[in-house]
């Protein structure tokens, strides 16, 4: 082989590295629409409910866990890349950080759940729509009173 040439990979190792990065794609994906999910069951049992700490703390390290699976997988797919354009790609030239993306999306969707579901167990808050209905009446009683 010619100096400064680069060692070409067969079809079937390109397809691999394909699919390593095309797999940790999807993991991506799942992570941010958990991230989406969890942030509409943070709305919903924060406004809602009277959560704990436990709540807070959970729902915190799942999303950090989340965002972490995202950027390892990043990573993940830049190392297999440039291995790729090095033509030195093998199965293993990403480490562990696919598996370590996928660990940490499914640690990150089992805390957001149970944060979930100890959020959603927590005492229910007096409804603010409730409130505000009546706090309207008394204002209408308040103006019926003064302008009969």
């Amino acid at each position: 082989m010619p100096d400064g040439e680069q060692p070409e990979l067969s079809e079937t190792k390109l397809q691999a590295a394909s699919l390593k990065v095309g797999i940790s794609n999807y993991v991506a994906s799942a992570a941010l629409a958990v991230i989406g999910g969890a942030a509409a069951l943070y709305t919903y049992i924060s406004q809602t409910f009277d959560p704990g700490n436990g709540f807070w703390v959970l729902m915190l390290i799942g999303l950090v866990c989340l965002v972490v699976s995202i950027l390892v997988g990043g990573l993940g797919a830049d190392d297999a890349t440039h291995a790729v354009a090095t033509g030195n790609w093998t199965t293993s030239s990403s480490g562990n950080k696919f598996n370590y993306q996928s660990i940490l999306t499914l640690v990150g969707l089992i805390l957001v759940l149970t944060a979930t579901l100890i959020g959603a167990s927590s005492d229910r808050r007096e409804s603010t729509v409730e409130e505000r209905l009546e706090k309207v009446e008394q204002q209408l009683r308040k103006i019926e009173a003064t302008h009969p």
